[in-house]
């Protein structure tokens, strides 16, 4: 069976979906450098630019209602080209925070988006995915994924009570790897909230 970390080590492996816990979404362009982890494709810790006032969102969604899936299309002997999607309902998004997103999204920056899976990694810790970023070399080095990680469907039901809206977000990248592991706790993203 392919599970979200087998398909980051196995050739014959190549396609996985999961759950989501939650997820973190970005703008890429507040990200500001990264540490690499001891293994290859991981990540340890990020920091956030100082210029200007980042913002991270963090969604929940609805129970068994959100996916993350990687799906790799081998293009020649050497290139596989891996699309990476979120889908799903999210809850507790309030109409500015949809509008900063919409907007974000309409400035053609992109996403960087930390991925909490209901997959647990070999230590019993949530597996987190970091998807539309690419790392280069062992240097920290880094770049957005080759197709930015955009949505590409935002719709908002506002039938729901008290400030809090419904948001069905569905985010897509295309990139020649699959998406690094970030190390690092889920707490450690909250404390960029």
């Amino acid at each position: 069976m392919c599970t979200l970390t087998s398909i980051l080590q196995s050739d014959s492996c190549l396609n996985a979906a999961g759950g989501i816990k939650s997820f973190y979404l970005l703008p890429f362009a507040d990200l500001d450098s990264i540490t690499n982890g001891v293994g290859a494709n991981e990540v340890s810790a990020i920091s956030l630019t100082s210029t200007g006032s980042p913002v991270i969102y963090k969604f929940e969604p609805d129970e068994e209602e959100a996916t993350y899936t990687q799906v790799s299309e081998r293009l020649s002997s050497r290139s596989v080209s891996v699309s990476q999607t979120i889908t799903g309902n999210f809850i507790s998004v309030n109409s500015a925070e949809v509008l900063n997103i919409d907007n974000l999204n309409n400035c053609c920056k992109g996403f960087l988006a930390f991925v909490i899976c209901n997959q647990e990694d070999a230590s019993g810790n949530p597996l987190i995915l970091m998807s539309g970023i690419r790392l280069q070399g062992v240097t920290g080095g880094f770049r957005q994924s080759q197709k930015a990680l955009r949505t590409d469907a935002v719709e908002v039901n506002m039938q729901t009570l008290g400030t809090d809206s419904r948001v069905t977000l569905n985010l897509m990248c295309v990139d020649p790897s699959f998406a690094p592991v970030f190390t690092g706790s889920e707490a450690d993203l909250d404390a960029l909230l």
